[in-house]
């Protein structure tokens, strides 16, 4: 919860946009993740599983899936395939719109 309203906080503060927006629900799986999971698997406390080793391998693999879904959305625009087109195109724009002269 603290996580998600960290998330909010720094959206309406506009110290992420869409991209840090995505990227840091990304991160909530993660934490969500760790905290479902990874806190059973410490051994103490009344509702802990034991420690096995197989979940964990499958935990550290969620999460170092997340992290290289993390690193794709961190790569910059012109890499993007879908964002290729629009770079172009905003340099033959001029200022209200309109094509700019020859």
């Amino acid at each position: 919860m603290l996580w998600n309203a960290l998330i909010l906080h720094l959206r309406w503060g506009g110290m992420i946009r869409e991209r840090g927006l995505i990227n840091c629900a990304i991160v909530g799986n993660i934490v969500t993740s760790w905290s479902w999971f990874g806190v059973n698997m410490l051994e103490i406390g009344l509702h802990s599983y034991g420690f096995t080793q197989a979940a964990f391998k499958w935990l550290i693999g969620f999460v170092v899936s997340q992290l290289f879904i993390i690193a794709l959305g961190l790569l910059p625009r012109h890499l993007w395939v879908s964002f290729r087109d629009q770079a172009v195109a905003p340099a033959a724009v001029g200022d209200k719109g309109k094509p700019a002269p020859a």
